[in-house]
């Protein structure tokens, strides 16, 4: 029988952590495994964030004019409408759901690559501003952003769990794919049919979207332009009252701070900056205003306007867009996206190719659907010609 000192080392050695390195194996083998789903595994908007990310310091470096912002500029401004109206070459890297700080990223991404835009197109959604707090959506943030990225975003956002959260959802993919997962594994436990969606991937048809419009993603033609209003007076179903009308509004500061960097950065490089304020619903942006909360917003507006000397606002609020324009409570079909871009264009040529015009808070003229021959495409579109 052995004793003391000896048996000790002995139960050392025994005491291997091989189901630890087992375990450690499978979970490699696990996540490597995960990787090659990405391409069904990805969503819309993290497609969206992962695609115009790359883009942004190829296809968007030799342009006249960026846009940048949320899905309100991404399905509302069409490039081929500038060129095709003044010959202004231009690119689309606004991201789905977008608060200001992803804008600031890419936007100096693009000039780090030598992008010398003559101008820049921003925008910043009410509700968008008000929330988009990063650990929300690490999702999208880990598709666009690079590792010193992360470190300046916790220190703009003051939170360093954004830190966390970012390299975890960036290096490890079960992390970044649980919600997809879960989505996949409810549907099978529900039985629930696929769609004739599930046919084209996002990244798939995204990256056509992005190809054929120059970064733009285009909502198909609303479907009847002379029908009911599905909104009379504003009214929404309860999924969007709180998107619409939230019972209080302000803007956060994390998005301030990054909002402002965003025209400091324009200003450092002598670029003018046009802050566009998009058409909406009309029912609803009558609600919005008899609630006081459009009031609340423009006032924050004004403040960042009156501070930067570059910054003209293109108000589009009251320029005439009924109720048949618009695929939803927000964004703008087809024919309203071609209309927004070419009165935008307008005024933009104007700044740039005309005399100075002291006047910095321009109001679009009344809406006017002139014809356009421009090569576009619609999600419908482009999901209709992948299926091929």
């Amino acid at each position: 029988m052995i004793d003391g000192p000896q048996a000790r080392k002995t139960t050392r050695r025994r005491s291997f952590p091989a189901g630890l390195l087992g375990m450690l194996a499978l979970v490699i083998i696990v996540e490597s495994g995960l990787n090659q789903y990405d391409r069904h595994l990805t969503p819309l908007a993290a497609s969206n964030w992962r695609q115009t990310g790359a883009l942004a310091a190829t296809a968007a470096v030799r342009v006249d004019v960026l846009f940048f912002g949320d899905s309100l500029v991404k399905t509302g401004l069409i490039p081929a409408v500038f060129e095709e109206r003044h010959r202004i070459t231009s690119y689309n890297l606004a991201l789905l759901g977008a608060p200001p700080p992803a804008s600031y990223f890419l936007f100096r991404r693009a000039l780090d690559a030598g992008a010398t835009p003559r101008a820049v197109v921003i925008d910043a959604m009410p509700s968008i501003l008000m929330a988009g707090d990063v650990l929300t959506n690490p999702r999208e943030w880990a598709e666009l952003i690079g590792l010193g990225d992360v470190f300046e975003l916790a220190r703009g956002e003051r939170d360093t769990r954004v830190i966390s959260y970012l390299l975890m959802s960036r290096f490890v993919p079960s992390i970044r794919y649980r919600l997809d997962i879960a989505s996949t594994i409810a549907d099978v436990f529900k039985s629930r049919p696929s769609t004739s969606d599930d046919a084209v991937p996002w990244l798939t048809l995204h990256a056509r979207q992005q190809s054929v419009n120059r970064g733009g993603y285009l909502n198909p033609p609303t479907p009847s332009r002379s029908g009911a209003d599905p909104r009379p007076n504003g009214a929404v179903s309860q999924e969007e009252r709180s998107f619409c009308y939230p019972e209080m509004w302000w803007g956060r500061p994390g998005n301030l701070v990054f909002l402002e960097r965003f025209i400091a950065l324009a200003e450092s490089r002598s670029i003018p900056v046009f802050f566009l304020l998009p058409p909406i619903h009309p029912g609803v942006q009558s609600e919005r205003e008899r609630l006081g909360i459009e009031a609340t917003y423009i006032a924050l507006i004004r403040r960042i306007h009156k501070r930067f000397p570059s910054m003209v606002v293109i108000d589009a609020r009251h320029s005439g867009f009924d109720h048949g324009l618009f695929w939803d409570a927000f964004h703008l079909g087809r024919e309203g996206a071609t209309a927004l871009s070419q009165g935008v264009a307008d005024v933009i040529a104007a700044r740039l190719d005309g005399p100075a015009d002291p006047d910095r808070w321009v109001t679009l003229p009344a809406f006017n659907e002139a014809p356009s021959r421009v090569a576009i495409e619609d999600v419908n579109e482009s999901r209709a010609r992948l299926r091929r």
